[in-house]
């Protein structure tokens, strides 16, 4: 369990992380409507950390790993990322950028997403960005978990007489 809430804490940095570089290349202010693409990129970069956290469980279980573990473990790392999120987006709406929403609302209607801003405030908004991590994290480390444990599946060999 110390291996998973270890690889909880790097993702969870790293996404923090992610944050800050998204607000220093501008996809906060004048990019932002290239957000959705960061995001995505985000995803696709956690699977990838998702194969490394299942190959620290491997190695730490004497270079064996069964398909079940591997998947379990990767579940359970997702699992605490979804209880993290309503912190992540706080996070991000606190220290990072307080009037993310309010820009995200004004380029997408600005854009002629949305027509009306009441409309716009219903998709961006608090609520909606915490169901969104959510889902991110448990489909993409579900699936990531997944295919890894597939891949580095390796038991010891029978010991025969």
């Amino acid at each position: 369990m110390k291996v998973e809430l270890k690889w909880v804490a790097i993702v969870f940095v790293l996404h923090v992380l992610w944050h800050i570089g998204e607000r220093v290349l501008g996809f906060y202010s004048d990019k932002i409507a290239y957000h959705e693409f960061s995001g995505t990129a985000f995803m696709l970069v956690y699977g990838l950390i998702m194969f490394l956290a299942i190959a620290d469980i491997r190695s730490q279980n004497r270079g064996y790993l069964n398909r079940r573990h591997g998947f379990l473990s990767g579940l359970f790392i997702s699992l605490v990322l979804v209880a993290l999120a309503p912190l992540m987006i706080a996070i991000l709406l606190f220290a990072i950028q307080p009037d993310f929403f309010d820009k995200l609302i004004i380029a997408a209607t600005e854009n002629g997403e949305y027509s009306v801003y009441e409309a716009a405030q219903q998709e961006y908004n608090y609520w909606s960005f915490v169901r969104l991590y959510m889902a991110g994290y448990l489909l993409v480390g579900a699936l990531s978990a997944a295919l890894w444990s597939f891949i580095l599946h390796k038991m010891p060999e029978p010991v025969s007489d």
